[in-house]
């Protein structure tokens, strides 16, 4: 995972491989006043929405257009049971 020098053409890269691979996205989103990274997922459904809401959010440095002190350090597609959690949370919710 690379953190250091993130592209914004490496972030919707990192998009295009999920899509590809039908696995969910992890997004490294570097926040103020917190030592380690926040890690967002997001599902296979929401991929589209998600990096359209990137785009307009941040700038091409990845830093949030409305807080400089918040930046995507880095993304990634989620290799693991992702299914089974997707089901246990929609049963949840029922």
């Amino acid at each position: 995972m690379k953190i250091e020098n993130f592209t914004f053409e490496e972030l919707k890269n990192a998009f295009k491989e999920c899509k590809e691979l039908e696995l969910p996205i992890c997004v490294a989103i570097k926040l103020p006043n917190q030592k380690d990274p926040e890690l967002i997922i997001n599902g296979i459904d929401s991929l589209d929405n998600k990096l359209d809401y990137y785009q307009k959010t941040y700038d091409e440095k990845l830093v949030h257009k409305n807080n400089k002190d918040i930046r995507i350090l880095s993304a990634f597609p989620i290799r693991f049971f992702y299914d089974e959690i997707d089901k246990a949370i929609a049963e949840d919710t029922e």
